[in-house]
């Protein structure tokens, strides 16, 4: 049941992706737009923090950026990961989860490029989540 809630919902979800293949110049169409990823990544979030709550379902959610150079740890249980495509050069790593976990950002991208929800904290270019039940 929780597997099917954000990919149900939302409109061009890859569920179980972990890569999109871009040529490059879309790649930095997309990274070049700022306020597009901004608007679509709090969408992503929202929706999917709407649905699971909806169902009774305390969660975390982490979004980025799939073009970040990060590090990802995610305790089970995962709910849900794919991918949103937007547009052709790219898209964000979607993953819904109650355990514990962290994103640790190596690149020099910035926090427009990632949002996160539920019980988690950010300290510099690290975000830690704390299991949910």
């Amino acid at each position: 049941m929780a597997e099917a809630l954000l990919a149900a919902a939302l409109g061009g979800f890859i569920p179980n992706v972990h890569t999109l293949a871009t040529n490059f110049f879309d790649k930095v169409g997309f990274d070049g737009d700022a306020i597009g990823r901004e608007r679509e990544i709090s969408h992503v979030v929202e929706l999917a923090r709407k649905r699971y709550y909806e169902a009774g379902i305390p969660v975390n959610i982490a979004v980025w950026n799939m073009h970040l150079d990060v590090h990802t740890w995610f305790g089970d249980p995962i709910l849900e990961t794919g991918i949103k495509p937007m547009g052709k050069g790219g898209g964000f790593r979607v993953v819904i989860f109650q355990g514990a976990g962290r994103i640790e950002n190596k690149g020099d991208r910035g926090f427009s490029n990632w949002h996160r929800y539920g019980n988690c904290k950010r300290e510099d270019n690290v975000i830690t989540f704390e299991a949910r039940s």
